[in-house]
């Protein structure tokens, strides 16, 4: 594997190092990087926009065929296909997020009015 030292930086060959991974923990190596940000958020704009912030791409098709061409296009096609599940189950969660909140405020009103009412009754003992 070739790699070099530049400065305090040191620079390998990424293709070579993953050349060198064993096949048996290449699903690791995958499974790994799925879960981490910064992957899904570059496999997201592709998604979304067709490329990665830097401007990077996986095979895509131009034209539309019966099966996907690669990955992406499986992918994307799977989300269009899950759309409306995806879309109520985004809504749903947002809906009892609200919800949540909404107890927590009305729990909160309830507390400030009683300290309130507690402070007025305490004045006017005096």
């Amino acid at each position: 594997m070739d790699s070099t030292i530049n400065g305090k930086t040191l620079e390998i060959d990424l293709d070579q190092l993953l050349g060198t991974i064993q096949a048996e923990d290449v699903p690791d190596l995958i499974d790994s990087l799925a879960i981490t940000d910064a992957v899904i958020e570059a496999v997201g704009q592709q998604i979304t926009e067709g490329w990665t912030a830097l401007g990077s791409h996986s095979d895509r098709d131009c034209t539309a065929r019966s099966a996907p061409l690669g990955a992406l296009d499986r992918v994307i096609r799977e989300i269009a296909k899950a759309h409306g599940d995806i879309v109520q189950g985004e809504i749903e969660k947002m809906e009892k997020a609200l919800v949540a909140n909404e107890e927590d405020n009305t729990a909160l009103r309830v507390m400030l009015r009683e300290s309130y009412d507690r402070s007025v009754v305490n004045l006017s003992a005096h």
